[in-house]
């Protein structure tokens, strides 16, 4: 049997709330447990769980969620619902990577990559993306060493890099 992964989520006290907001903005998305500490949901086959962990740890953009989305309607659907009490990182536009791509973190702290394109190209809805910056820029092909040695048998793992364009 193969072992899926949980995207966990760490909030403070809106597990719940946030596992709503989110199953709200795609498709195809259900709450599929809770309890007063974790929520869990799928969306488009994966899943995700919130977990009511405190204060101890707070969501940041080095860690996002690219999200194939398959019309603009989806992409416009979602980045006005995401960007509603957040903010934009990179503005709903065109880039030499997608027809229509943009980049949020929400409300909740949560960043988001909202891309138009096609499934069969990336293979699942929400890619999680590690942004390596800062004092941290140069080390993602470190990282993907050591990740892949605890995860085997390790994803298909990616780099891209940011040009000074």
């Amino acid at each position: 049997m193969k072992n899926q992964m949980y995207l966990c989520l760490w909030f403070n006290g809106k597990a719940k709330e946030t596992a709503e907001f989110y199953r709200s903005l795609f498709h195809h998305s259900e709450i599929t447990s809770e309890n007063p500490i974790v929520v869990t949901f799928e969306s488009a086959g994966q899943r995700f769980m919130c977990l009511n962990g405190g204060t101890h740890f707070t969501i940041n953009p080095s860690i996002s969620f690219y999200v194939v989305c398959t019309t603009e309607e989806e992409v416009d659907n979602a980045w006005v619902k995401l960007t509603e009490g957040g903010q934009a990182l990179m503005e709903l536009n065109k880039y030499p990577w997608s027809d229509k791509y943009g980049w949020v973190q929400d409300k909740y702290g949560v960043s988001w990559q909202l891309s138009l394109g096609k499934m069969e190209d990336v293979g699942q809805k929400f890619t999680p993306m590690l942004m390596f910056t800062g004092k941290q820029a140069g080390n993602a092909e470190k990282a993907i060493d050591f990740y892949s040695s605890v995860f085997k048998p390790s994803s298909v793992i990616g780099i891209s890099r940011y040009t000074a364009e």
